[in-house]
């Protein structure tokens, strides 16, 4: 794991062990809370964080269903957990599913745990200054996490470079997520596998999707790129 300083109060764990992704966890400092957008994949990850910070009250963000965003959750106790409400209704679904096809990159406890504080369209956390804003796009349960204290937004999985990853959902769901960021007065863009985007990113993600919406054939060079791009086809 690499500890990278994004501001005096926010910083990003870096983890290598999705090979070819990189995963990150990121974490916020407010007062005596520490919030952590997304656990990774189990409890030993998160108690390493714990060591990091014993002194903290932890408040957990799940930022959608996927077993690299949830498994640490086993760490936690329920009623420090946030998510969309759409999200615990697909572990619920997928979980077991999930832990089967992916329990090799499993480190901790086995145990799902469910977030507690279910959101819907917005949930703000004054003091801190911390809004959960529902962005469906990557998944139907996705959320973001707008920090409106430097004015940067936590996507999960929305954004994604050199591509993103899609579900079988209406397209047009997506592009408007991805039109609201560029709405927002928003300094930076982080995603849950790429650390550092920017608006043209996102212009470019759009884009993406309104070529795959008119059927037109696209191919990238990088096989793995491509062999992305035909999943998100099906």
């Amino acid at each position: 794991m690499n500890k990278i300083q994004l501001a005096n109060d926010v910083y990003a764990l870096e983890y290598e062990e999705l090979t070819p992704y990189l995963t990150y966890v990121y974490l916020i400092i407010r007062g005596e809370t520490l919030f952590i957008i997304d656990t990774f994949c189990g409890s030993d990850y998160m108690e390493e964080i714990k060591k990091m910070y014993p002194a903290y009250r932890y408040c957990v963000i799940n930022t959608h269903y996927h077993f690299d965003h949830i498994w640490g959750n086993a760490a936690f106790n329920a009623e420090d957990i946030y998510a969309h409400f759409l999200c615990k209704d697909a572990i619920m679904r997928h979980g077991k599913e999930d832990y089967l096809k992916n329990k090799h990159y499993l480190k901790g406890k086995t145990e799902r745990i469910y977030p507690r504080h279910l959101i819907k369209e917005r949930y703000f956390f004054k003091e801190a200054k911390i809004e959960l804003i529902y962005t469906p796009g990557h998944s139907k349960d996705s959320i973001s996490v707008y920090d409106h204290v430097h004015q940067w937004l936590f996507a999960g999985d929305n954004l994604e470079k050199p591509i993103i990853q899609l579900e079988r959902q209406n397209l047009v769901i997506y592009k408007d997520t991805l039109q609201k960021y560029l709405q927002l007065p928003i300094e930076r863009f982080y995603g849950g596998h790429t650390l550092h985007l920017t608006r043209a990113d996102i212009q470019y993600m759009i884009t993406y999707l309104e070529r795959i919406e008119k059927g037109e054939s696209m191919y990238f060079d990088d096989p793995h790129v491509q062999a992305v791009h035909l999943k998100n086809l099906k």
